[in-house]
C-alpha cells in the first residue's frame, strides 16, 4: 500500500478462492487509487459511489461480468481499467462521466453492448477495446 499526504493508493492481489469484493475498502472514503488484481468476484458493490475521491480504478483479471453504473458516475474518476474480465454488457448511463481513459481489453464485449454506452463520455480520449468481439466502431464514439 502506498500513502502520501494527498493521495491514498491501495494495490491488492487476490487469490482464485477470493470470490467477494473486499467490502472493507468502502470504509476508506479518502481513497484516490484502487487496483485489484486477480480473484474470482461474482459481485461488485454499487456502494462504490461513496468513494467520491477515487481518481483511478483498476480491476484486472477479477472475472467480474457485471459492473454497476455507479462506477462510471464517480465524480473524480478519470481512469478505469477493467482488463481481462468477463464483461459482456455494460450499464446504461444516465449521467455524464468524467472518464478520460477507459480500458476494456480482453473481455466479451460486442458492438451491440457498446451502441449507446459512450454517449455521456465527452472527456474520453483513450479507449482500449482490444480482444473483444467488436466488429465495428459504435456511433456513440463519434
Amino acid at each position: 500500500m502506498f500513502e502520501s499526504r494527498f493521495e491514498k493508493r491501495i494495490v491488492m492481489k487476490c487469490n482464485e478462492d477470493e470470490s467477494k469484493f473486499p467490502i472493507e475498502l468502502l470504509n476508506l472514503w479518502d481513497l484516490t487509487e484502487l487496483e485489484i488484481i486477480g480473484g474470482n468476484f461474482t459481485y461488485f458493490p454499487e456502494d462504490i459511489s461513496i468513494l467520491t475521491k477515487l481518481k483511478k480504478l483498476s480491476l484486472i483479471s477479477t472475472k467480474i461480468s457485471v459492473i454497476p453504473k455507479e462506477v462510471f458516475q464517480l465524480p473524480n474518476l478519470t481512469y478505469l481499467s477493467l482488463k481481462n474480465n468477463r464483461l459482456n454488457h455494460l450499464p446504461e448511463l444516465s449521467e455524464r462521466s468524467s472518464l478520460k481513459q477507459l480500458i476494456f481489453g480482453r473481455n466479451y464485449l460486442n458492438t451491440k453492448a457498446l451502441e449507446t454506452f459512450f454517449n455521456d463520455m465527452p472527456y474520453l480520449h483513450y479507449l482500449d477495446l482490444g480482444h473483444n468481439f467488436v466488429d465495428e466502431i459504435p456511433e456513440s464514439l463519434y
